[in-house]
């Protein structure tokens, strides 16, 4: 009988761990793993961007201060709206999405109101 326990303890254990490196917190790691890497590489090409554009130093403090005030109001919005969903992974998944669309409006603007609106998009939605 303890043989049989044995065996099946055993299997349960190999299943466990094979699910092991898909855990919830193991993707919600690599999700971060992957924004961070983005935005690392989308924030030091912005002043290039800017200079392409033909952009003012005073449009550029300008746009800062339109992603700062996108920011504030974005976590206040997601806030409230993850306090009252039950599945914050949605605001999360949300979050990564708009970041993902941001990114591209960066690499595609071929004018400054185009990298404004991403500016403003990134800040809202952003909130990792």
């Amino acid at each position: 009988l303890r043989v049989a326990m044995a065996d099946n303890h055993d299997k349960k254990r190999s299943e466990t761990m094979q699910y092991k490196w898909f855990s919830n917190h193991n993707i919600l790691a690599a999700c971060v793993f992957i924004d961070i890497f983005a935005v690392s590489l989308i924030v030091p090409l912005l002043p290039i961007r800017f200079k392409e554009l033909g952009v003012s130093p005073v449009m550029i403090g300008m746009i800062g201060s339109v992603y700062s005030i996108s920011q504030i109001v974005g976590g206040i919005v997601l806030g409230i709206i993850s306090d009252r969903i039950e599945d914050r992974r949605l605001v999360i998944l949300l979050s990564f999405i708009g970041a993902a669309i941001s990114y591209a409006m960066v690499g595609s603007a071929n004018s400054i109101s185009i990298l404004i609106l991403s500016r403003i998009v990134v800040g809202t939605v952003k909130q990792t």
